[in-house]
């Protein structure tokens, strides 16, 4: 529908199945165009009639609807962005709707809108959305980040489950995610009720916004709704469509540039999509077999104890998690296996999963209960459960409820599975945040096996590589339940609706645990089906049954290799984004990569052309590339000539010019026109009344040696100055400076060319100036300062 925008086509083919609505095809009916809103001043959203498209045609199931003749409506019904088709008999008082999915209405508006708002009437419904969220809170902080690869994020299960559009079975990636194979979702809302979406390709790599628009994104409102789901931003489905939807379509898909535009750069500002340069792979435990269990640590022991026992507890203040199990004896067989397993989080419903007996999994494998409540799902559509802080859901093509998986606020996540051989397989998956919290028969999860068998009260159990009866006494039976609370362990979470606690309690029963070799030659071919599995040996050889012992060599198999697999460290560089009007020449993030950038035609690159993933997870350094235009790029370059050289030669002509200035006042030459010639003259000062000293040196009063100059020099006549020339204080005075010597009644002064004062710093008592025919000044010596 939103390709009806802008192409000649102007007929559209609505479908709905008319033998849902009424089995009389003859009937008649209406179909009518409803919109939904989320005003930011309303609690409560609203569903309204928006026009009827046409009334009163025939039940056939299918209509061909004209573009060009639509009705008109109501100015006030121009802000629905989206809504649905529904159809309904026709002037009748009571009748069924038909509804469709929701849908852009971009096809019924777009004459509407550009006539109310003008040809860019998707670029300012793009500008309104961007300044609403931009005094939204930042939400995405508040998300898990998403896996690296795809095959990561199919075993985070307890934080992500398959997007029910777009995944690896259904493969409908509509037009917001193309070019996608697999998505998943967060299955349960942030604390501020928002969610998080990751898409990989071909390759299994994640696809992101930085890459192209049809990336995973964060979104603000949680695709399934949060608690109590009627009011703003809390209603599931159409609370996404309203805040996450719709502004990808009027600002991406509907924009002229799409990629390329600049409400597109602006939808990816407020919902980029999160790179997994951050993300931690959860850690895994198991129980298969008879029972067999691997714990967080990876410790591999069997335990045969028949009751209900505490796998994992977990109570601090940021998480409350308890997981329960029972295990029940195998008919006629001196072993266990695990037939239910019951599951709270913090304040979450509690979820029971119990196998049905053999008599009734004709059709459904297992019961399913929360909160007392049995649960079924009946429909392919209807995959998820959601109760009170949890979210069931059965992976697509499981149709018997064979296979379930339950996840928690929290990110904890147990998966839950009937093996062929009529037990049940569990698996348990914790986020980083439960590290060095748990204890139970799962063990404590510390990244080290010496410390798994802690008991309830924390001390430290047997080692784990004990014999198994040590195990069994001195550590499994510490966890068992009973139906009231205990110091150290919680009360039993399970539902006895049909039998009591005590009926599956038996602390007297005692398994086979150990074999001899009697008992391994009652079964020559253990070797040849169990090859070096040791739990399938025992299985084998406890239930005397081949099969049974093969289904635990492949669910310790499975167990280990979604261990290993957990465990490998993926190393990808942050997301680096093509540059608007450009391109890269990848989109993988892998160390090693090198990404080239180049620009569309008319555009030109400006920043580092190449940049190269390194293996510690970092681009190597370089400024983010930006194409601009040609014409842009010329003018840049004209304002740094004209900011940058032109201010850089005045520079350097104030430098040339005061440098001479400098220079001239330090001594340097300056031709000048020469003074006409006089003959030789030397004049001496006069001496005072008391004359020399004995070194030819003496104080003289200053009035004295003032007249006695006087006398000497009595105009204003320039000299031209030898180079030599010093100053009273020592100061050498420039040639071709005009000199004159008086008495003015504060000391002997000498007046430059530019007629600059200079008084000397004391008088002299000694001193003899030189001049030639009275014109040119020679020398000026002193002997000492008065």
């Amino acid at each position: 529908m939103p390709d009806l925008l802008d192409t000649e086509e102007n007929i559209m083919i609505i479908k709905w199945n008319n033998n849902r609505l009424i089995w009389d095809s003859s009937k008649l009916v209406t179909l009518s165009i409803w919109g939904y809103q989320e005003k930011t001043d309303s609690l409560y959203p609203t569903l309204k009639w928006v026009a009827d498209i046409v009334r009163g045609i025939p039940n056939s199931g299918e209509y061909a609807l004209n573009l060009n003749d639509l009705p008109e409506i109501q100015l006030d019904r121009y802000d629905y962005h989206f809504g649905f088709i529904g159809v309904n008999q026709t002037d009748e008082e009571f009748t069924i709707t038909q509804w469709s999915k929701p849908m852009p209405l971009g096809w019924f508006f777009r004459k509407y809108w550009r006539r109310e708002y003008g040809s860019k009437w998707n670029e300012r419904f793009c500008m309104d959305w961007f300044e609403r969220e931009s005094q939204e809170d930042r939400f995405a902080i508040t998300l898990f980040r998403c896996p690296c690869t795809m095959a990561q994020s199919e075993l985070d299960r307890g934080r992500f489950s398959p997007d029910q559009q777009c995944n690896v079975i259904d493969k409908k990636c509509d037009a917001r995610h193309h070019g996608a194979q697999h998505c998943v979702r967060t299955s349960r809302p942030s604390i501020g009720g928002s969610g998080q979406q990751c898409c990989y390709d071909d390759y299994g790599e994640l696809i992101q916004s930085a890459d192209t628009m049809y990336g995973g994104r964060p979104s603000r409102a949680f695709v399934y709704g949060k608690h109590p789901f009627k009011m703003r931003m809390m209603t599931p489905t159409l609370s996404f469509w309203q805040f996450d939807i719709m502004p990808f379509f009027y600002c991406c898909k509907w924009a002229p540039k799409e990629d390329n535009s600049h409400t597109c750069q602006m939808f990816n500002y407020w919902r980029t999509s999160q790179d997994c340069s951050s993300y931690q792979p959860p850690a895994i435990a198991s129980i298969f077999g008879d029972p067999h269990i691997i714990t967080f640590d990876q410790t591999n022991y069997t335990f045969n104890g028949k009751g209900e026992y505490v796998l994992v507890h977990t109570d601090n203040p940021v998480h409350k998690l308890d997981i329960h199990a029972r295990f029940e004896q195998i008919p006629n067989m001196n072993g266990t296996h695990l037939t239910a397993v019951a599951v709270r989080d913090n304040v979450s419903a509690i979820v029971e999963f119990r196998l049905r007996p053999p008599a009734a999994r004709w059709f459904h494998q297992i019961f399913l209960i929360a909160d007392k409540e049995y649960l079924f799902y009946w429909a392919d559509n209807m995959r998820s459960i959601h109760a009170r802080g949890v979210t069931v859901y059965e992976p697509a093509g499981i149709r018997n409820m064979s296979h379930m998986i339950a996840m928690f606020d929290s990110g904890a996540g147990v998966e839950v599975m009937v093996s062929p051989a009529g037990s049940l397989i569990l698996h348990v998956y914790l986020p980083n945040t439960f590290k060095n919290n748990t204890k139970g028969l799962l063990g404590k999860w510390s990244g080290s096996s010496d410390d798994d068998f802690e008991l309830p009260d924390g001390t430290r159990g047997p080692p784990p590589l004990s014999p198994t009866r040590l195990i069994h006494s001195e550590f499994g039976q510490k966890y068992r339940l009973f139906e009231t609370r205990q110091q150290y362990l919680p009360q039993s979470l399970f539902f006895h609706d049909v039998v009591s606690h005590s009926h599956y309690d038996d602390f007297r029963f005692e398994p086979k645990f150990e074999f001899t070799q009697e008992d391994r030659d009652q079964f020559p071919d253990v070797d040849h089906v169990c090859s070096d599995s040791q739990s399938c040996a025992y299985d084998y050889m406890v239930t005397g049954d081949s099969g049974y012992g093969e289904q635990t060599k492949k669910s310790e198999a499975m167990a280990n290799n979604m261990h290993q697999e957990v465990s490998q460290q993926v190393i990808r560089c942050p997301a680096l984004s093509k540059p608007m009007n450009g391109r890269k020449t990848e989109n993988r993030y892998w160390p090693g990569t090198i990404v080239r950038f180049a620009c569309d035609e008319g555009y030109r690159l400006v920043g580092y052309e190449v940049r190269r993933c390194r293996e510690d997870g970092l681009w190597s350094w370089g400024v983010d590339p930006q194409c601009i235009k040609v014409m842009t790029y010329s003018l840049i370059l004209s304002g740094v000539f004209v900011g940058c050289i032109i201010p850089a030669l005045v520079m350097m002509g104030l430098f040339v010019y005061c440098w001479r200035r400098g220079k001239e006042r330090r001594g340097g030459f300056v031709p000048r026109r020469p003074a006409p010639a006089l003959p030789p003259k030397t004049y001496k000062l006069v001496e005072d009344k008391n004359g020399f000293n004995e070194n030819g040196v003496k104080m003289a009063p200053k009035a004295d040696l003032d007249k006695s100059l006087k006398s000497l020099v009595s105009s204003d006549k320039s000299y031209d100055v030898d180079n030599d020339f010093t100053s009273s204080d020592d100061e050498e005075i420039g040639g071709d400076e005009d000199v004159v010597v008086r008495d003015d009644g504060f000391g002997v002064i000498k007046q430059l060319h530019n007629n600059t004062r200079r008084y000397s710093t004391g008088f002299k008592t000694k001193a003899e100036i030189n001049v030639n025919n009275g014109s040119h000044l020679t020398s000026y010596r002193s002997d000492t300062l008065v």
